[in-house]
C-alpha cells in the first residue's frame, strides 16, 4: 500500500519544500526558479524531484515538477514523471499534463485543457477525450495553485 503512495508523497513533500523554502518565498519574482531534492524513504536515498518555473516559447508561464526513483527503489517501484502546468497572463489555468511512467503499469499520458471562453476543462488519458467538465474562470490546476499563493 505504500508503494502505491510513494508518487504522492514525493510530489506532496516537493510542493511543500518548495512552499515553506524561504528562499523561494521571498522571491516575488519566480520565474527562472530551479529547486532540486533528494528523496530518501526511512533514511535510503529514493530518488530526485525538481521544481522549475519558467516561460515558455509563447511567453507564459510554465511550471514542472518531475520525479524519478533511483535504480535501487526503482525496482521495487520504478517512477519517472512530469508533471506540467501552463498559465495565461492573468494566472488562469490554461494547460495541465502528466506524462512519464508511474509504477510497473503501462505510461502515463494525461492531459487536462483549460477553455476559459467556453467553461470547462477537457481530460484526455492517452490522447482520446475522457471527459469534459464544467470550470469557474479562476480555476487552477495542482501545480499552479502554489504558485499562484506565492505571489499573493
Amino acid at each position: 500500500m505504500l508503494l502505491k503512495k510513494f508518487p504522492t508523497l514525493i510530489l506532496v513533500l516537493s510542493l511543500w519544500a518548495a512552499v515553506a523554502s524561504p528562499s523561494l518565498a521571498a522571491s516575488p519574482n519566480y520565474l527562472g526558479e530551479k529547486a532540486g531534492y533528494e528523496v530518501s524513504w526511512s533514511g535510503i536515498s529514493a530518488g530526485t524531484a525538481e521544481l522549475k518555473a519558467e516561460t515558455d516559447a509563447e511567453g507564459r508561464s510554465k511550471f514542472t515538477v518531475t520525479a524519478k526513483t533511483n535504480s535501487g527503489v526503482g525496482f521495487l517501484y520504478p517512477l519517472d514523471i512530469s508533471y506540467n502546468s501552463t498559465v495565461g497572463p492573468d494566472f488562469e489555468s490554461i494547460l495541465f499534463t502528466t506524462s512519464g511512467r508511474e509504477g510497473w503499469g503501462d505510461p502515463v499520458e494525461k492531459r487536462v485543457e483549460f477553455l476559459k471562453e467556453e467553461g470547462v476543462s477537457k481530460y484526455y488519458n492517452k490522447g482520446a477525450l475522457r471527459n469534459t467538465v464544467s470550470v469557474t474562470p479562476d480555476v487552477l490546476d495542482p501545480i499552479s495553485v502554489i504558485y499562484y499563493f506565492r505571489q499573493k
